[in-house]
């Protein structure tokens, strides 16, 4: 089973109903108030951590509590996932309830006013989604993982944020004067409801291709989800093959495993995509065609320019290298 954290909070406060409005408003609010605060001069380094094919580092939340945060395109909100490492901040979720009508919606509470210490960088005044973690499908997963935060949007808008796989380090940089280093390949950021998509391509292996706009994904820690029905070259392996589930906040979806694919971007191609398949009338993302999650994107070193609308991949020491 593989696990994929795009929690589509988006979706959780589109469809509010009641009183949950008005917080919502106010959660908005907030969001636009929180300040990133660095320690020092820019760039900085954070250490990163592989775990299960996701990007994580450490954070203390409000001086109390030490979580292991993942960083996740796919999260323009950030969540807490509360249990008994949580416990430290005191969090109330009696009031938790489904946050919304759509079937993406999590149970959760708002909850304002917290400081996310990165250690060189700090979001402080950030409101976040506490999701009472027992709620939470694959709940083994997520203990083996440890992951209790996530975060995308909230880090991501402040900062030019790089992954450097080869040196597990996350790096700061400042949005004015960065620029690409020599070699990268660049991708235009396309954004909806706080997600991230490229135009990109796959080649599969018979030869048909299939260009599109495809969702940027690094909490989904498979490389490549082609969604049946989105064009014709995609057809659902058939049944009595390999499947996979995917475990989202509302549940799980069961996707099979189709054969090795080539994923094409900006004039670069990478070879022996794993591929997954989700059924037709799965959950739909901003009219794209595919996600490329943390498996395909850790094959490079790259970095994520929210500020500048730009993806970019820098080959990694030794070449492309598949995901483990």
């Amino acid at each position: 089973m593989k696990t994929g954290l795009g929690w589509m909070m988006v979706a959780a406060l589109a469809l509010l109903p009641g009183c949950l409005v008005v917080d919502s408003m106010r959660f908005q609010q907030a969001r636009d108030a929180a300040m990133a605060v660095p320690a020092g001069p820019l760039p900085l380094e954070l250490p990163m951590q592989d775990m299960d094919g996701l990007i994580t580092f450490p954070a203390k939340v409000n001086g109390k509590a030490d979580l292991l945060f993942a960083l996740d395109t796919g999260a323009p909100v950030s969540v807490l996932l509360a249990g008994a490492e949580t416990a430290p901040l005191g969090l109330d979720l009696s009031d938790a309830q489904k946050l919304g009508d759509s079937p993406a919606s999590p149970i959760g509470s708002f909850r304002f006013g917290f400081t996310v210490d990165m250690g060189p960088v700090a979001l402080r005044d950030l409101p976040m989604i506490a999701v009472p973690i027992d709620t939470m499908p694959c709940r083994d997963r997520l203990d083996k993982m440890g992951v209790r935060g996530i975060v995308g949007a909230d880090l991501l808008r402040h900062y030019v944020v790089e992954a450097d796989f080869d040196a597990d380090r996350l790096r700061l940089h400042d949005p004015k004067g960065w620029a690409p280093p020599s070699g990268a390949t660049i991708l235009p950021l396309e954004f909806k409801d706080g997600h991230i998509y490229v135009q990109a391509g796959v080649t599969l292996p018979d030869g048909r291709q299939a260009d599109g706009l495809f969702h940027v994904d690094s909490g989904k820690n498979t490389a490549l989800l082609l969604r049946v029905g989105t064009d014709p070259a995609f057809l659902m392996p058939p049944a009595g093959g390999k499947t996979r589930h995917a475990c989202y906040i509302n549940g799980l979806e069961e996707q099979r495993e189709g054969d090795a694919v080539v994923l094409r971007a900006a004039g670069a191609a990478m070879p022996a995509v794993p591929s997954l398949y989700s059924p037709p009338g799965s959950l739909k993302m901003g009219g794209s065609i595919g996600t490329i999650g943390a498996g395909a994107l850790r094959r490079w070193n790259v970095t994520f320019d929210y500020p500048g609308k730009r993806l970019i991949l820098l080959p990694r020491a030794g070449g492309v290298t598949a995901p483990s």
